[in-house]
């Protein structure tokens, strides 16, 4: 999520909740933000940019994922693999 004023509350995530953004996300995420500028001419530059600065994406966007509950949130953020 865009949200490069940290304007987003708990509440508005339907359930969901932050999560760290890594550079592994942002790599996931970057080559459809590049599709996007070529499809609808919406720069990732300008995606960067706040302020009249660019920004690191970290600053920019907000990772959300679903919140966990019972036994769920016990357990790492990884999946495992099985012993067999």
């Amino acid at each position: 999520m865009r949200d490069p004023h940290r304007k987003l509350v708990d509440e508005q995530l339907n359930g969901g909740e932050f999560a760290k953004m890594t550079d592994a996300d942002w790599k996931l995420i970057e080559p459809y933000l590049e599709e996007n500028e070529r499809l609808f001419d919406i720069a990732v530059d300008r995606l960067l940019t706040v302020d009249d600065r660019m920004r690191r994406p970290k600053d920019i966007y907000r990772k959300i994922r679903p919140r966990k509950t019972g036994a769920a949130a016990k357990q790492d953020d990884g999946l495992t693999e099985s012993e067999h």
